[in-house]
């Protein structure tokens, strides 16, 4: 298995070698996100970053910290909630009316929860909007910008490799809506739904990785969703357990240096088709496109 420092390694190659990023799309500045967005700051050359988050407050010092590692980045944060669809579609047509191209479009958003379906204001589910719909929603307003690159990539951060059987007579989950089912239905139809846009734009690279156990306090997040009799319980393992449990974890800004290594993906478009389309699977894992790339 590939070792960290040799990441580090190929990372800052990387910004000696190249002159110049184009523009790249990220959504999240916390977790896997931040780690990625730090990473992009420290060895790409001169990058053009749109960054959306739901919180221009919470995002300040990331930013901040951004422009310090890399005075001659450019860090654009558009603040919206991103679970909604037309704020989707806003967000994608204001950068659309700017850019004639991106490189990337890095999507990590998310969260958990053991509360039950959750629904926005546009009646879907909150998980399967940021986890699913939203992610796809995004990638469509951008292919025709993701085409017009020259290294053109997707990267959707959740659980490729874990795909399994969904039902398909509710794909929305209206009827069978649990914390299991929700994640495998995301799961599932996000490789599906990139091996079809495999086909489709041969040009664009899509890649569903499962990071692994990752230290984002996601965990400790979803304790706090717990109700009713599983409440005191959760509180315990809140204080005793998942502590613990981090240790085991990878940091995020390690995730992120496998995240900024992504990139390399574009050598793919060199290849056959056929080729590309097994890349499509191997990037599902990041254990896999480890020891691909390297």
């Amino acid at each position: 298995m590939v070792n960290i420092k040799d990441v580090r390694v190929s990372n800052s190659n990387l910004k000696a070698k190249n002159t110049g990023h184009g523009p790249l799309f990220v959504i999240g500045t916390s977790g896997i996100g931040k780690g990625t967005l730090r990473q992009f700051a420290k060895c790409a050359n001169a990058p053009k970053v749109y960054i959306v988050d739901r919180s221009m407050t919470s995002a300040a010092p990331l930013l901040s910290e951004l422009e310090s590692l890399n005075p001659l980045g450019t860090f654009i944060f558009i603040e919206t909630e991103i679970s909604l669809i037309k704020n989707v579609d806003t967000v994608c047509a204001e950068i659309k009316g700017k850019e004639q191209n991106l490189d990337l479009v890095f999507l990590s958003a998310g969260y958990l929860s053991v509360a039950g379906r959750q629904e926005t204001s546009e009646g879907i589910d909150t998980f399967s909007s940021l986890a699913y719909y939203g992610r796809l929603r995004i990638i469509d307003n951008f292919l025709p910008l993701l085409s017009a690159s020259v290294s053109h990539r997707v990267i959707s951060i959740f659980n490729g490799g874990k795909e399994s059987t969904i039902d398909l007579h509710d794909l929305e989950l209206r009827n069978s809506h649990s914390f299991t089912n929700a994640i495998n239905s995301a799961t599932t139809q996000t490789t599906l739904a990139f091996e079809e846009l495999a086909k489709v734009y041969p040009m664009v690279t899509f890649c569903h990785v499962h990071p692994g156990f990752v230290t984002t306090g996601i965990l400790d997040r979803l304790t706090g969703t717990v109700k009713g009799i599983w409440r005191l319980p959760a509180i315990l393992a809140r204080w005793n357990v998942v502590p613990v449990v981090q240790l085991f974890g990878r940091s995020i800004d390690e995730t992120g240096e496998w995240g900024f290594l992504l990139q390399r993906v574009q050598s793919i478009h060199q290849r056959s088709r056929s080729t590309r389309m097994k890349w499509v699977l191997l990037c599902q894992t990041a254990w896999m496109l480890r020891r691909a790339l390297l």
